[in-house]
């Protein structure tokens, strides 16, 4: 399988996604996020987390996100919400 790739499409109004440090969701908040068109690349996903590093954008050069911000993601140049896995 290829290198999995995700654009930040959402969180645009919060000036990006919000991040943990790691895998769990008590691990400690990023206090810079995600921003919104930011491209990553998925490094590990675990159950409902994704762990990523940064391809292009700004932000944290790597972190988790919670599948609940997920709608946040989609397939670089889809922006009607559908995924890479779809």
């Amino acid at each position: 399988m290829g290198v999995q790739l995700w654009e930040v499409v959402g969180g645009a109004d919060k000036g990006g996604i919000l991040l943990r440090e790691g895998e769990g969701t008590s691990s400690a908040k990023v206090e810079e996020r995600l921003a919104t068109g930011s491209i990553v690349e998925e490094v590990k996903l675990a159950g409902e987390r994704l762990n990523y590093k940064i391809k292009t954008g700004s932000g944290p050069q790597t972190g988790w996100v919670s599948k609940n911000h997920w709608q946040g993601f989609a397939c670089p140049g889809a922006r009607d919400g559908s995924t890479c896995r779809d």
